[in-house]
């Protein structure tokens, strides 16, 4: 297995987002709330909805979606039929009832599979599919981008030729990558070296970080002595969230264990922060969690992540210097969005520098 095919698996999930740790459970809901009554367009609240407000807005996240199932993806029903070509191949994924099939055609040979599950949000930046064909898991080798709108390469998979139909479906999940992509983008999907798609939710949920929630729900609900509680995340050190978030978005170890360094990186945000020159393990104010609340859909308004910036370079950490230019619009200079070949979209770098006019991408 290559590192650019493990690679695209992650590339689909979130834009921006760092899956991490929690804060503790807000007021619970009003009397009469019903947390397993899907809301429009989004998936069932979990029952730990009756407690914890963090779970009515979570599911409907980038992360919530990082799997989707063919029923629910929402490209599907804007776009019943996508075509594309490439070299002598022609593709074709097409709604047919509760099916979306996927062909590939040669002009006289062609193969027709079902799409099992959908990597990526139908809002996020784009989409690959699983296949199934005799028994073996496929990537496909198209994937809808939203940018385009259309269909294109699979990440990773450009600069491919394919000598036979079997390659130019997609390319065989071995057991380590059906592992990583599953047990990322899905909840309850892998136990120790075997998938367990057949109770797997969808999406990052709150087990997926948080650990399982049976004895806690019913601790909760009937009560009992010494208290079933869950993992407290948001007592990890910044540390600690790092490899936490980097589980499925990479660490420092991560890439250097891949053994390049190169624009691909990019896509590793925990990694790209802890080579930030201000990086500080010991500092909560440089945590993901200090950005981002994975509870809620990542903010894209580079204005409301000035006071996180201003927190240590606005007076309030000795040594960090304050900005000669400007208070406002920190991460538009310092954290610049980048274009990553082949993904059809601008990534946040999360390495925190002084950008240099024209500076090769930094690895």
């Amino acid at each position: 297995m290559t590192w650019r095919w493990l690679f695209v698996c992650l590339i689909f999930s979130v834009a921006l987002s760092v899956a991490a740790g929690f804060g503790p459970a807000r007021a619970p809901l009003a009397a009469g709330t019903n947390p397993a009554i899907a809301r429009p367009g989004s998936r069932p609240v979990p029952v730990c909805a009756s407690c914890h407000e963090e779970a009515q807005s979570q599911p409907a996240t980038s992360m919530g979606h990082a799997l989707e199932t063919v029923e629910e993806c929402a490209t599907f029903a804007a776009h019943p039929l996508l075509t594309f070509k490439d070299r002598e191949y022609t593709y074709r994924i097409e709604r047919r009832g509760s099916q979306v099939l996927y062909t590939v055609s040669d002009g006289q040979q062609s193969v027709t599979l079902p799409i099992r599950w959908v990597f990526g949000a139908s809002f996020g930046i784009g989409q690959t599919y699983v296949l199934e064909k005799d028994g073996k898991l496929y990537q496909s080798r198209v994937s809808y981008y939203r940018e385009l709108k259309r269909l294109d390469i699979t990440l990773g998979a450009e600069g491919t030729a394919p000598t036979n139909l079997d390659q130019a479906v997609g390319r065989v999940m071995d057991l380590e990558e059906r592992l990583k992509c599953f047990g990322c983008h899905a909840t309850n999907s892998v136990k120790g070296q075997q998938l367990t798609l057949e109770v797997m939710t969808p999406g990052v949920q709150c087990e997926r970080c948080h650990g399982p929630t049976e004895k806690h729900v019913q601790w909760a609900t009937k009560g009992g002595s010494p208290p079933v509680l869950m993992k407290d995340l948001s007592k990890l050190s910044t540390d600690q969230v790092t490899d936490f978030c980097g589980q499925c978005h990479r660490t420092l170890g991560d890439v250097m264990a891949m053994g390049h360094f190169d624009i691909t990186d990019l896509r590793f945000q925990p990694f790209r922060l802890t080579i930030s020159q201000c990086y500080d393990g010991a500092d909560a104010r440089i945590s993901c969690l200090a950005c981002h609340d994975p509870h809620l859909q990542v903010d894209t308004k580079a204005a409301d992540y000035d006071p996180k910036c201003q927190a240590c370079h606005g007076g309030g950490k000795v040594g960090a210097k304050k900005c000669p230019v400007s208070t406002h619009g920190c991460t538009t200079c310092h954290m610049p969005k980048i274009e990553l070949p082949g993904a059809h979209f601008r990534f946040t770098d999360h390495r925190i520098r002084i950008v240099r006019a024209n500076e090769p991408f930094p690895g």
